[in-house]
């Protein structure tokens, strides 16, 4: 299995992933944002991930496990819930 997802969310990714039992998840990064970006940005920035993703794909669990385990920034804080109504 690979995950991708902007870099804006790897820390939550990481934590989400460690919270349902996978702390060396795999997750290729990609820069954020990705709306509004010109067509050949988005081409370059997919063949950019392609070969971090195949060796996702292509690599024993184990490994990728110790690879990946600690890989992304610590998470900038805690989400706090606020209700719309009171």
């Amino acid at each position: 299995m690979a995950t991708v997802c902007t870099e804006e969310f790897g820390a939550l990714a990481r934590d989400e992933a460690a919270g349902l039992g996978y702390p060396g998840l795999p997750i290729v990064l990609i820069p954020h944002p990705l709306g509004d970006r010109p067509k050949e940005w988005t081409k370059d920035t997919a063949h950019k991930a392609v070969e971090e993703i195949v060796h996702v794909l292509t690599s024993p669990a184990e490994v990728l496990a110790r690879e990946y385990q600690g890989r992304y920034p610590p998470s900038r804080g805690t989400v706090r819930y606020r209700p719309k109504f009171r």
